[in-house]
């Protein structure tokens, strides 16, 4: 009995395991995430965001290199490296880059400005760098042909980024109970959350609900539940396609109620669930506009 359920799980995480998938993954991930370091660190923002974390960092950001702060010169690297990575140039030189530039100058701000929020960025960048397929299609390896010994090895790293939401969510709910206890079912802490948050936002929408109690008390609930069943998002792959989405509309609640943006650091890995493949082969016999290499038209542990 335990066998077979070591089968099903192991079957679970090979389905969503293939090297294309992984790359396509990869692709969108660091393409994304180069897009928003544009948009967030301009101009306006370097000095701010290099001030955030104190004095001494601060001092160690503010080093001249050829004419340029070392701040900027770690932003606009993991900015290069991410868009470099997205493509494979170099395999996957530039994905070790792009974590090492993450490490220097996100991690530190990360900690100051979100203390008890996990940047799941940075655990979705050092899988990738430990994954050996994370390079199977890209541009290096179309230049150099397919490599044969690559074909059918096991790589669980998509799984293990599925993974990283719902545990981080799972934590949350268990930091809650365990903490919080009946004031969370209740909605107490919720409520006064809300109203904390109100002070800052100066929102009449965050004011009114949270002077509701039944809308507080349903709330904290969808709250719970939504953290404590994420997890069968990882097994269960037609739930993904309305649990997911739902997520978001929640991230985008949270952003609306409380001006806490967890869709930064969450929306990214969620592109981790998309199937891949599967639009793929719809695109290429929908339109019949490419194919892959005859050499790895048999894609590597395929779905099914």
């Amino acid at each position: 009995m335990t066998t077979n359920r070591f089968s099903w799980i192991q079957n679970k995480m090979r389905a969503d395991s293939s090297a294309f998938n992984l790359s396509a993954f990869r692709f969108f991930f660091c393409f994304f995430a180069a897009s928003s370091y544009i948009w967030s660190f301009h101009e306006a923002d370097f000095a701010s965001s290099a001030a955030i974390v104190g004095p001494t960092i601060s001092r160690i950001y503010s080093l001249d290199i050829f004419g340029l702060s070392l701040f900027k010169v770690l932003v606009v690297g993991a900015i290069l490296s991410l868009f470099l990575a997205a493509l494979g140039v170099g395999r996957k030189i530039f994905v070790y880059l792009s974590f090492a530039c993450f490490v220097l100058f996100e991690a530190p701000i990360s900690v100051q400005v979100n203390p008890y929020t996990t940047n799941v960025i940075f655990f979705v960048l050092l899988l990738l760098c430990l994954s050996p397929t994370v390079a199977f299609y890209s541009a290096s390896e179309l230049l150099r042909g397919p490599n044969p010994n690559k074909e059918g090895r096991e790589d669980y790293t998509m799984f293990s980024v599925m993974c990283l939401a719902p545990f981080v969510f799972f934590n949350a709910f268990v930091s809650k109970v365990l903490n919080g206890g009946w004031s969370w079912w209740s909605g107490e802490t919720f409520q006064a959350f809300l109203l904390g948050r109100q002070l800052i936002t100066d929102s009449e929408v965050t004011l009114r609900i949270a002077k509701s109690d039944t809308l507080t008390l349903l709330l904290s609930l969808t709250t719970l539940a939504a953290e404590s069943t994420l997890w069968v998002v990882i097994f269960f792959k037609r739930s993904r396609k309305f649990i997911i989405p739902m997520v978001l509309l929640f991230h985008t609640g949270v952003w609306f109620l409380m001006r806490l943006n967890f869709l930064r650091l969450f929306s990214l890995v969620y592109l981790a669930y998309i199937d891949y493949e599967f639009f793929y082969f719809k695109i290429r016999n929908t339109f019949n506009l490419w194919r892959l290499p005859s050499k790895t038209s048999s894609l590597p542990l395929q779905n099914g």
